[in-house]
């Protein structure tokens, strides 16, 4: 992602300045969710107290809006007032986002991966979906979809994707292994908004033997390039040892 796609200065506060312009007419025109005035009043304090957490961080302009926040779905998308309902509307306050693992199944043999251990069957898929509905209905609207890889059981991930609708932000967490094609786009018709890749070194050699897997930095690599084509949403998921962590991080470039 270039810097085009970032805002700052003058641009940010003109992204903030319309959020906070914008959540008062949204809601004032949904008094359905407010006992009283006052409550209204009280709603908005927190909402501009929760747009300030974000204030230091980097605003990605993607395809459908803005995001402020990897956990928090694009505004204004409807998941982004759904999770603002949440977290403010909801009594106690519920989750917004969720890491939701629907196989072991996985080709690559990762050093830290605890799906090995997982002797377990995968849950049956009408519980799986029935699971799925429960959760956004409680309020989640960031669903963060992962494995084992998702992709080796494709049609349990459509259905699951297709299950959720737009108050939902939908990731799929992927090493790009057993993506064929067509499945992008099924996918992307169904409402996923975007992949979290799993890239864990810039260098090629240290990622695959991290994988177990010969060639398989050059396969996340070509599933980035593939959503930066079909105007999907990519992110890096990454493990990183403790010694680079300690010592200074990576030397290797990004390709």
């Amino acid at each position: 992602m270039n810097d085009s796609h970032f805002l700052t200065d003058l641009g940010k506060v003109c992204m903030y300045l319309r959020i906070i312009l914008q959540i008062p007419c949204y809601y004032a025109a949904r008094p359905r969710f407010f006992s009283s005035p006052a409550a209204y009043v009280g709603f908005l304090w927190r909402a501009m107290r929760l747009l300030l957490v974000f204030r230091h961080n980097k605003v990605v302009r993607v395809f459908n809006g803005y995001k402020l926040h990897l956990y928090l779905p694009a505004y204004p998308s409807r998941a982004f007032f759904y999770a603002i309902e949440s977290k403010l509307l909801r009594t106690p306050p519920g989750a917004s986002t969720i890491v939701f693992s629907m196989t072991k199944a996985c080709s690559y043999r990762c050093q830290h991966c605890y799906q090995r251990s997982d002797t377990a069957a995968d849950l049956n898929e009408d519980l799986m979906i029935r699971t799925a509905i429960a959760v956004r209905d409680s309020g989640v609207a960031v669903f963060d979809i992962e494995g084992g890889e998702p992709f080796l059981r494709f049609p349990r991930l459509l259905k699951l994707v297709q299950a959720l609708d737009d108050r939902c932000e939908v990731w799929v967490n992927t090493t790009g292994a057993g993506i064929k094609p067509g499945m992008m786009d099924e996918l992307k018709k169904a409402g996923m908004f975007g992949l979290m890749v799993s890239v864990h070194s810039p260098d090629r050699e240290e990622h695959d033997a991290f994988t177990g897997v010969p060639g398989s930095f050059d396969t996340a690599c070509e599933i980035i390039r593939t959503c930066r084509k079909m105007n999907l949403v990519a992110a890096f998921n990454s493990v990183l040892p403790e010694e680079k962590m300690r010592h200074g991080g990576w030397t290797g470039s990004w390709t």
